[in-house]
């Protein structure tokens, strides 16, 4: 999986970054911008991002949330994967919809509590949602015909849907790639060269 685009918003000076896209080229990405002008800020966006906390100086001032969001594609060897999903038990038409994504977006933002919420687009969730609806109205049919005696079998635990789709980005976050806030003030070059150090 590989890091797309994010955008960052309400977060420390930023209000909106807009979607930002990396390089897909070269693999080179460079922010570039006046001193003071949130370059910093957007990679201390990205490292909250990655260790799922958001630090307290942070937030601004107004009552804005901020949000992180993440695009990944090149995922569909990671989610082919024999061990994705292994842990946890999922619907064979879920694990399709997985399968067949051209990219994952990952939202990550502070609630009203001050914690920080995961979860999927919009889009994504709404459609997952609605196969386990499905997968739950034919379950709880199996589970009638099993009572009245039609079907003999064992019934049938309908989905837990918040706790399915919980449990789906929680694996799937592990097969992110880990972003690294490397942070360091020293000066490459002394403060005065003498003439006579030059040749060296």
């Amino acid at each position: 999986m590989k890091l797309k685009s994010f955008r960052v918003t309400n977060y420390k000076s930023i209000i909106d970054s807009g979607e930002c896209r990396l390089s897909d080229n070269d693999n080179i990405t460079v922010l570039a911008g006046q001193n003071e002008s949130g370059k910093s800020s957007i990679l201390q966006a990205l490292r909250d991002f990655e260790k799922e906390e958001i630090d307290p100086d942070s937030l601004r001032d107004d009552v804005s949330i901020p949000t992180i969001i993440c695009v990944y594609d090149d995922i569909k060897e990671d989610v082919k994967d024999e061990n994705l999903f292994e842990d946890i038990e999922i619907a064979e038409s879920v694990k399709k919809i997985i399968t067949e994504l051209k990219e994952l977006k990952i939202i990550k933002s502070l609630d009203n509590e001050g914690n920080l919420t995961v979860s999927f687009d919009t889009n994504l969730k709404a459609e997952i949602t609605r196969v386990l609806e499905t997968e739950n109205d034919l379950i709880s049919k199996r589970n009638e015909e099993i009572k009245a005696g039609t079907v003999i079998d064992e019934p049938d635990t309908p989905w837990e849907i918040e706790e399915t789709l919980d449990e789906i980005i929680e694996e799937l976050i592990r097969y992110t790639p880990n972003i690294i806030f490397f942070d360091d003030f020293c000066d490459l070059l002394p403060d005065q060269i003498l003439i006579s150090d030059i040749k060296t």
